[in-house]
């Protein structure tokens, strides 16, 4: 009986985490994203709990993501950056101001305003930043964020 209930338990786990992953993206905002990225690759849908939908998919190298509401409105698109594709004046301004500290998960933001800025994690022994930085290296933002520290 205990094998029964632990199977009928599992089974209907994974119904429900299937009937989970199934979202329904309608087709206006499949239509938007296939007109702003048609060369998209390997693109991965997810809603968000706003209502929002996200594509995350490959172009060329890069990995993008980018939200639009229910009737396809772009809403803005993340590019994740290698630290190679960082500009070299944001390399330079975490130098100078935050010397003690190594960057990680950087990108870049572009909004639908036709404005764009570039986001970054800073950890040092001591806490982690959130930093935001215009193309030129120009701090926008910078503010603690809770963070386990190894």
């Amino acid at each position: 009986m205990k094998q029964l209930t632990f199977s009928l338990a599992l089974f209907f786990s994974l119904v429900l985490t299937l009937m989970a992953q199934q979202i329904e993206i309608p087709v206006p905002v499949q239509e938007a994203q296939n007109l702003r990225y048609p060369k998209a690759e390997a693109v991965i849908w997810d809603a968000t709990e706003e209502g929002e939908f996200v594509a995350t998919f490959m172009l060329g190298a890069l990995e993008l993501s980018s939200r639009y509401d229910e009737k396809g409105m772009w809403l803005g698109t993340l590019i994740y950056l290698d630290q190679s594709d960082v500009p070299q004046p944001i390399h330079s301004t975490v130098a100078r101001k935050y010397s003690s500290y190594e960057m990680y998960d950087v990108m870049k933001v572009e909004e639908p305003t036709g404005g764009s800025y570039y986001e970054a994690t800073l950890e040092s022994d001591a806490d982690a930043l959130l930093v935001r930085f215009d193309a030129a290296g120009k701090v926008l933002l910078s503010e603690r964020i809770d963070m386990e520290l190894e």
